[in-house]
């Protein structure tokens, strides 16, 4: 009997081991299910920017100095052309003073300059007249074959006066052109030309003096052949004149002189632009957001104050070098301004894009080369100073399926995911789109509202295999 109770017990454990065996062979495995879903694919990057005046100027002075006057205060609204401040214009007018008195000295030389050429040309005028009267003259004598030792002593000083007269004026030349190159207005070259001239003179000056003591001491001398020779020598004299004369002597003293001129007149617009300057006034309408000189009574090369004008206002905001090739001028952005409430979101445009990059230093104080954007927004009632995240979006196409990144799997260089039709694994075949941030975009092998399975590692998976969503 008891026997028979074991046999009966041990077969109704049998069958109910079967029984579970057979009903975990067949139960739905459990496992994460999505469907694909008709979307709008983005791939966008978020950078923070601030809100900031769209018209701002940091005014730096074009003069330096006392401050006399200080107008403003700091966030005091200042109309373009209103008076900021005015520095002290007394060590300016001073110095325009002194420049203006040097002009007039310069000015003085110029006129004296030329007084004194016009003068030397007057005087060579009369003495040429007075040698072509001495050498006429000597051309009868000539013809004469007679002349005096008084006579020769008498035509001898006259050339000896014309010497050193040429002499003279040619010390007086080199010791100009040495004064000009001291003050770097000549080259060695010129001075040295200058001199070899006073060399040459001064022997001919020497030659003549000789010459009279010859005559002086009653050595024969062929009277035709004297005649000829001083005939040569008044001749040469005349010359000489004529082509001092043509010529302008004191150019290179006049050109010295004119361009200390020009150096004083530069120097005066200079400094009467300075004194005009001394008034500082406001560029353009707005409020003065910082005012750098309130503390201080000088006014040196820094920065007087910053005007914003606050009616306007721009976004900006630094992109990073590897994202700026996918921003252009005129795109649209999105502008999320974190509220407690509610955020507030609104739109923008691309208005400006830097040239060049900046290095900025990132919240985790690593270093980062970056692009200033500035964006137009299209709400205007914004604070100056608040910060707002910007959504750049640099692709976007409407009506997409698209599925999580993670269904997709590959197999020998095919893209499948298992699609669940009938509460049935499906393997299927398919085209990918783009790969989002978190999804991906199905081009061919699926439909919108199919259900597939988020992820393909799951072990067991294969085709026809049962499956149910985890609840």
């Amino acid at each position: 009997m008891k026997m028979k109770w074991k046999i009966i017990i041990f077969s109704l454990l049998l069958v109910m081991a079967l029984g579970y065996g057979f009903y975990e062979m067949n139960r739905p495995k459990e496992i994460d299910i999505t469907e694909a879903y008709k979307g709008t694919g983005e791939l966008y990057f978020i950078e923070t920017g601030y809100v900031a005046s769209q018209e701002d100027m940091t005014i730096y002075p074009l003069a330096t100095g006392k401050i006399e006057h200080l107008y403003v205060e700091e966030n005091q609204y200042v109309n373009k052309g209103d008076t900021l401040l005015e520095i002290d214009t007394k060590p300016y007018e001073f110095e325009l003073l002194k420049l203006e008195t040097d002009l007039t000295g310069i000015d003085a030389q110029i006129e004296n300059l030329y007084t004194e050429e016009n003068k030397s040309k007057t005087d060579l005028k009369a003495r040429r007249d007075s040698l072509q009267g001495e050498l006429s003259a000597l051309s009868a004598k000539i013809d004469d074959n007679t002349i005096s030792v008084e006579e020769q002593k008498r035509l001898q000083n006259i050339l000896i006066e014309q010497n050193k007269s040429n002499y003279n004026q040619a010390l007086k030349d080199y010791e100009d052109y040495k004064a000009l190159y001291e003050a770097g207005a000549i080259s060695k070259i010129d001075l040295d030309k200058a001199k070899d001239t006073v060399d040459a003179l001064e022997k001919e000056l020497e030659g003549s003096i000789q010459q009279i003591k010859i005559i002086e001491s009653n050595l024969p001398q062929g009277s035709n052949k004297y005649l000829e020779g001083m005939q040569a020598s008044l001749n040469a004299q005349i010359e000489g004149i004529d082509n001092t004369l043509k010529s302008s002597y004191t150019g290179p003293m006049a050109s010295y002189y004119q361009s200390l001129k020009n150096k004083a007149e530069v120097a005066i617009s200079e400094i009467t632009d300075k004194i005009e300057n001394c008034v500082i006034t406001a560029p353009i309408s707005g409020k003065i957001t910082k005012l750098y000189v309130k503390n201080v009574n000088t006014v040196f090369e820094g920065p007087i104050a910053t005007i914003e004008n606050t009616d306007t206002k721009k976004i900006e905001t630094y992109v990073s070098t590897k994202d700026i090739e996918g921003v252009k001028i005129g795109d649209k952005v999105e502008l999320t301004s974190k509220r407690r409430d509610e955020d507030l979101v609104f739109s923008g445009t691309v208005e400006e894009i830097a040239d060049n990059a900046e290095v900025k230093i990132s919240p985790l104080g690593i270093e980062e080369r970056k692009i200033k954007v500035r964006i137009k927004p299209d709400k205007a009632d914004l604070n100056i100073g608040y910060d707002l995240d910007i959504k750049f979006v640099f692709y976007r196409e409407e009506n997409k399926i698209m599925v999580p990144k993670t269904a997709v799997f590959e197999e020998e260089g095919i893209d499948y995911l298992w699609a669940v039709e009938n509460d049935k694994l499906v393997k299927k075949e398919v085209k990918k789109g783009l790969e989002l941030r978190t999804d991906i975009v199905i081009e061919e092998g699926i439909l919108e509202n199919e259900k597939v399975i988020k992820d393909p590692n799951e072990k067991g998976l294969k085709n026809g295999m049962k499956v149910i969503d985890k609840e």
